[in-house]
């Protein structure tokens, strides 16, 4: 029920449109005891994968990687 009356007290605030709510507002609305909501959950993701993709270390990204394998194999 705590969750209901936040959601009807931010919807006051922004005079009834809820698209126009804060992002951090939002997202800590939609957080749960079990973990953050859709709208986190979506940008946790979208980072993580960014952050993946820029990393040339990553096992992944072994077309980044050429110089880090030669080197590798020099030093074996």
């Amino acid at each position: 029920m705590a969750g209901r009356q936040a959601i009807q007290k931010t919807k006051d605030v922004y005079g009834g449109q809820l698209d126009n709510v804060d992002i951090w507002a939002g997202g800590m609305l939609e957080t749960t005891p079990d973990g953050p909501g859709p709208l986190f959950q979506r940008i946790i993701k979208n980072q993580f994968r960014r952050i993946r993709s820029a990393d040339r270390f990553w096992f992944e990204n072994y077309r980044q990687n050429r110089c880090v394998r030669r080197r590798c194999l020099l030093i074996d």
